[in-house]
């Protein structure tokens, strides 16, 4: 061999070394099932030991960083990858990350439980006892969105995603992980949420700690929800561990399906009074109140749902008033509500006439009797009501929109409002 031909040769040699080192180092070149920058949807087939799976929630997710290193505990290779949907006009909003850890071997012996899934300072802990052999644990907690100061390459390849790309994210995400372990093998599945795309302000972690969110109603409701979803999305996770999801596998939705609801004011209702009246609940005709006088809500034909149930007092003698909205859809329009406000206890100086019989220029005015300071009153009237959402308002109307913002339910510009407002001067 000339030595032309020969340095061709070792140059060739060369480049074909490094291609080889660079396949086995890369994990798109390395035929995981997964591609970086694809978009997926459903379920995620992984090709690597055991061929594991991602569950999806409902969208389309991107895969914005995939990575392998050893896992230091038992030296074998392990794949990790975030995904990540975007919401937004310009889909520059964060609307979650889902991110993955699998092994792509069996380690020799059993993986060891990891000290996380005994933690106590979460908003739950769903983990399983100890088993014979592996673990199965799953929590609920809030955490900062933001890139550590010793950050593992895939994770540094998510930050870099997010920022070269100005993508808004929040302060703080509700997550929802599982890890799950048969001994030799090991999957870890986190899914983060962003708060503040459902109407819930994120704020930082300490807000959201145990003892501290249920100050604010809406992080509450938002926490349930994730509380039911997780448990809910368990079995799938179980699948998804041994490879059984169907290819078919379609995530219901969490929020909408879930048909989440704002929680009444101060987060709580009156046990006696939630025994008649449910939150959420599909009612028919009448809806019965348990408070004095077992007053009723006449509703008309169809079915109308409970979405807002809360107290209230009134301002001179703090009698307990309860105040709730119940609605009627259209596809994905409101189509009509019903609002009703009444106390549970006489006034002994007499309610004040109601907003009906002080409307001014109503379409129509049916009123008999408009009463006075204490006196009964009788007044039916007819108005047109804007729908957009308040700037500010009693926590019931807030909560009424807060409800049709989360679920996604459109408003027209006004509404044709009936409204009735009686009093016998004791009761109203």
């Amino acid at each position: 061999m000339n030595k032309l031909a020969g340095g061709i040769m070792r140059r060739l040699m060369a480049i074909w070394g490094a291609a080889a080192a660079l396949a086995a180092a890369s994990p798109v070149l390395a035929d995981d099932g997964v591609q970086l920058g694809a978009t997926y949807r459903g379920m995620v087939q992984l090709k690597t030991y055991g061929s594991p799976q991602v569950p999806l929630p409902p969208g389309d997710w991107k895969l914005v960083a995939l990575g392998d290193s050893n896992n230091n505990t038992n030296n074998i290779r392990v794949l990790k990858g975030h995904f990540i949907q975007t919401a937004g006009r310009d889909g520059k909003e964060m609307r979650g990350r889902v991110s993955f850890t699998v092994t792509t071997s069996p380690v020799r012996g059993d993986w060891t439980l990891p000290a996380i899934c005994s933690r106590t300072d979460f908003l739950a802990n769903y983990s399983k006892p100890a088993l014979a052999k592996g673990f199965d644990c799953a929590w609920v907690t809030a955490y900062g969105l933001v890139r550590p100061n010793r950050a593992t390459d895939e994770l540094n390849q998510f930050y870099d995603y997010v920022d070269q790309n100005k993508i808004k994210k929040p302060a703080t995400v509700v997550g929802v992980s599982y890890y799950l372990s048969d001994g030799p093998t090991y999957l870890a599945l986190d899914y983060a949420f962003n708060p503040d795309l459902e109407g819930v302000p994120t704020a930082g972690t300490s807000l959201w700690h145990p003892d501290r969110y249920k100050e604010v109603p809406k992080r509450v409701s938002y926490v349930e929800v994730l509380k039911t979803w997780a448990q809910e999305w368990r079995s799938n996770v179980a699948q998804a561990y041994k490879g059984k999801l169907p290819v078919s596998f379609t995530a219901p939705e969490i929020f909408l399906a879930m048909a989440k609801t704002a929680l009444p004011a101060n987060g709580k209702i009156d046990s006696a009074l939630a025994q008649v009246a449910e939150l959420g609940k599909i009612y028919r005709d009448v809806l019965p109140l348990n408070v004095k006088g077992a007053p009723q809500v006449p509703l008309p034909p169809g079915d109308w749902k409970l979405v807002v149930l809360g107290e209230g007092q009134s301002d001179k003698e703090k009698i307990r008033l309860i105040r709730g909205y119940l609605t009627q859809t259209k596809g994905d329009t409101i189509a009509a509500r019903v609002y009703f406000n009444v106390p549970d206890g006489q006034s002994s100086i007499g309610w004040a006439p109601s907003d009906n019989c002080t409307r001014k220029d109503p379409i129509a005015d049916f009123s008999t009797n408009r009463g006075g300071s204490g006196k009964p009153y009788d007044c039916t009237v007819i108005t047109a009501y804007p729908m957009a959402r308040p700037k500010n308002g009693m926590p019931q109307l807030m909560q009424f929109h807060d409800y049709l913002d989360v679920n996604g339910i459109k408003r027209p510009v006004a509404m044709i409002t009936v409204g009735y407002g009686l009093s016998n001067g004791k009761n109203s």
